[in-house]
């Protein structure tokens, strides 16, 4: 038993999002293929045996943050206390918030899945990556992704789990809960963090999977990694729920301006936005830029 641990909580991109089909329960059939950044949050970790029924305390340095059992760091231990019958004691939450909510980034399903993982090894659960997976994947579809590039970007922790079970690229099918890794390709990006909440379920309300724009080459994006060719992801890049999430002008605007001021690099929006990220394999004037923006990398370590 480990009574605390310290862990970052990474973020992701989606260099190519689509759509492929609705479920008959109304959930979208996605074809994406994610990369996980050097962009985090921190998450301390703590157990206190107090012999009274079990509790859950989710404190956060940000006041936008909900707290209570709507908060996915919630969720997901009250999952793995419930599945291994941890019947009394206090598990303390605390998440120090880098990552902006309503971002497309998954910083609350990165959280979820940083929260699986620490419980993990503070319990000596010894559950195998696919194990944590499949819990995740109740929690929301970037969750078990977020499982395997978490324990990747943590590398202190790797050796509580199986070689080659992690990893910070994917092929991800389904409901998100269908994983193909990739090798793992470190190129710098720019992370552009407008400062708009983006509203997943609103945005996924507006596709018409019949009439969709802007779709990733995922075959093409695939082959850039692989061989680690910037020009060639580049020209794959796609995300159809960039028209959808453009119901909220802010981020049309983001879009427009970006545009205009970098014509000649490679953008998009991730997830249901209202980031956008920026690959460029040269140096970016960002100098009177209008919007808050991140230098970053992908990670590949």
């Amino acid at each position: 038993m480990i009574d605390s641990i310290d862990l970052k909580s990474y973020c992701k991109i989606n260099l190519g999002l689509d759509i492929i089909g609705k479920y008959e329960d109304g959930y979208h059939n996605l074809d994406m293929i994610m990369a996980g950044i050097d962009f985090y949050d921190e998450i301390n970790m703590s157990y206190i045996e107090d012999g009274k029924d079990p509790s859950i305390e989710v404190s956060s340095d940000s006041s936008d943050m909900p707290l209570d059992k709507s908060n996915l760091c919630y969720v997901a231990c009250e999952k793995l206390m419930s599945k291994y019958d941890i019947n009394s004691g206090i598990v303390k939450i605390y998440i120090k918030k880098n990552i902006p909510m309503g971002a497309g980034l998954g910083g609350g399903s990165s959280n979820a899945a940083t929260v699986l993982i620490g419980l993990n090894i503070m319990f000596g659960f010894n559950m195998k990556v696919s194990d944590i997976q499949d819990i995740a994947s109740e929690i929301g579809a970037d969750v078990p992704f977020l499982v395997a590039n978490n324990i990747y970007g943590n590398f202190h922790i790797r050796k509580y789990f199986e070689e080659d079970s992690y990893y910070s690229f994917a092929l991800s099918k389904g409901r998100g809960d269908i994983l193909e890794e990739i090798s793992s390709f470190g190129f710098n990006l720019i992370l552009v963090l407008p400062g708009i909440f983006s509203s997943t379920a609103e945005v996924y309300s507006r596709v018409d999977v019949e009439n969709l724009t802007n779709r990733p080459d995922i075959k093409l994006i695939r082959e850039g990694i692989i061989k680690k060719e910037i020009s060639i992801l580049n020209r794959g890049i796609g995300n159809v729920l960039r028209e959808p999430a453009e119901y909220n002008g802010g981020i049309a605007d983001v879009r427009k301006y970006i545009a205009k001021k970098l014509p000649e690099h490679t953008f998009e929006m991730s997830g249901s936005g209202s980031s956008f990220f920026i690959i460029s394999d040269s140096s970016i004037d960002l100098s009177d830029f209008r919007y808050r923006y991140v230098s970053t990398k992908t990670l590949s370590f």
